[in-house]
């Protein structure tokens, strides 16, 4: 009998001491730190449902700390830490199959209540991580647990 998980936060494994960068904050941004942030026009941009933009990594601060003075948020600076070293245990969502190992699939957010950001297996167009192992269910299981690579092409 197939089981179906329930979609849980992402969890970063890998190094102790990410590389990281500054890029400009667009305008109008939310994000806590730690959140996954994508670069759209070269400026930090909140990741958001079925979001294609290129550049992905973890908000070093919240945004409202990355205001730049005298009102003129387009041009803050926000630390942003890159994941192209960095494994992620996250959900993949859909009816789990032997062939996913190995595959590259998209990224989106859940809509209900967590918000957590996992694995679309339905998305092979934007492609972001690379799935390397199983960590939990089985074959034919929904929503398992895991463990993926970041895909150089969205390394800001």
């Amino acid at each position: 009998m197939a089981t179906t998980y329930p979609i849980e936060a992402p969890v970063h494994r890998g190094l102790t001491e990410f590389r990281s960068t500054t890029i400009p904050k667009a305008a109008s941004q939310s994000w806590a730190a730690g959140d996954i942030i994508i670069t759209a026009s070269g400026l930090a941009t909140d990741f958001a449902a079925g979001a294609s933009a290129v550049g992905l990594g973890l908000a070093g601060q919240a945004a409202v700390e990355a205001e730049a003075p005298s009102g003129s948020p387009n041009y803050a600076n926000v630390d942003v830490y890159l994941l192209d070293e960095v494994l992620t245990e996250i959900n993949l969502v859909g009816t789990h199959a032997a062939a996913d190992i190995g595959a590259e699939f998209g990224l989106d957010i859940d809509s209900g209540a967590t918000g957590f950001v996992y694995v679309k297996k339905s998305d092979t167009t934007n492609k972001r991580v690379r799935v390397l192992a199983r960590l939990s269910g089985a074959v034919g299981d929904s929503n398992v647990r895991v463990l993926v690579r970041w895909l150089p092409a969205d390394i800001l």
